[in-house]
């Protein structure tokens, strides 16, 4: 019994560090079921032999509840002729350690390695929304604050990794804080911001924006030309009576990922640039994309 019951604990162990743990999540969700297996199993044995080396360390510490779990064992598990129930009690603490190690393991890592990466500017952006969400002063905003950076590097090896083309400009997206151009293949332009998680290994049937604004694509010239502009919008959401129960959410656009044609980063001041080439009755762009957020 006790032989099946640590092969159990020390894989399920395994499976859980290495589904929390940024680095190997994002590696394991393309591997088969046998991949992962053996990557559980991996990450399960050195578990177990951290467990093992932690109760061996504080052994005489855990006598006591040895001896109870000695008593417990005898009566209560079906132990086989050879099994000593002092053993099983030994057998038992060490799987618990196994298993708790493998529930918060990989959060711990990720947070540790959030403190790690991030950046001047990251802690001041932290200080100043927690000023503006009035939260600065409770300690659990910036536990959760700081692990929302613990993805950024395992993401981005990820992507790197995975040759995720189309998530890698997403990401990029994401990581410079800049609007997304997406091409529908009906011809319709989308400009806006990517709502959502960023994952190389999603199955990702839609895309979720936020829209800036948007048009459509000459059939034969393929140049852009747009026709609606939302920031304008936005900006009245706070000032007009009228519009105030409405939201930035309100006006989220979602389209499959097999309309989307191609997809670049979007530049306003590039873009501007190009449009000195044009004629001079066309109109150039000139329009300030920093994103008013309103709080829901």
């Amino acid at each position: 019994m006790l032989q099946a019951l640590i092969a159990f604990v020390t894989i399920l162990s395994g499976y859980l560090f290495i589904t929390k743990w940024h680095e190997s999540r994002y590696i394991i969700r393309r591997q088969d079921s046998q991949g992962v297996y053996f990557y559980a199993a991996a990450a399960g044995i050195v578990l177990l032999i951290v467990a093992i080396s932690l109760v061996s360390l504080f052994d005489n510490s855990l006598l006591w509840i040895k001896k109870f779990l000695a008593v417990w064992a005898k009566s209560q598990l079906p132990l086989g002729e050879n099994e000593k129930s002092l053993s099983a009690a030994y057998w038992i603490i060490v799987l618990s350690v196994t298993l708790l190690m493998g529930l918060i393991t990989g959060y711990l890592l990720n947070y540790l390695q959030a403190i790690a990466t991030m950046r001047q500017q990251d802690w001041v952006l932290l200080l100043g929304d927690g000023i503006k969400e009035k939260r600065w002063w409770n300690p659990a905003y910036y536990v959760e604050g700081v692990y929302k950076y613990s993805s950024i590097k395992p993401l981005r090896r990820a992507i790197n990794h995975l040759n995720a083309d189309f998530e890698l400009i997403l990401f990029r997206g994401f990581d410079q804080a800049k609007p997304i151009c997406f091409t529908l293949h009906s011809g319709k332009v989308y400009v806006g911001q990517v709502m959502g998680s960023v994952d190389p290994v999603d199955s990702r049937d839609m895309i979720r924006i936020l829209p800036m604004m948007s048009g459509y694509r000459d059939d034969k010239t393929h140049k852009i030309t747009f026709t609606t502009f939302y920031k304008k919008l936005y900006e009245r959401l706070d000032k007009t009576e009228e519009l105030q129960h409405l939201h930035d959410e309100s006006f989220e656009i979602v389209f499959s990922f097999a309309d989307v044609q191609n997809a670049n980063l979007f530049d306003t001041t590039a873009y501007d640039e190009f449009q000195k080439d044009k004629p001079e009755n066309d109109s150039q762009l000139d329009i300030d994309f920093s994103f008013p957020r309103k709080n829901s």
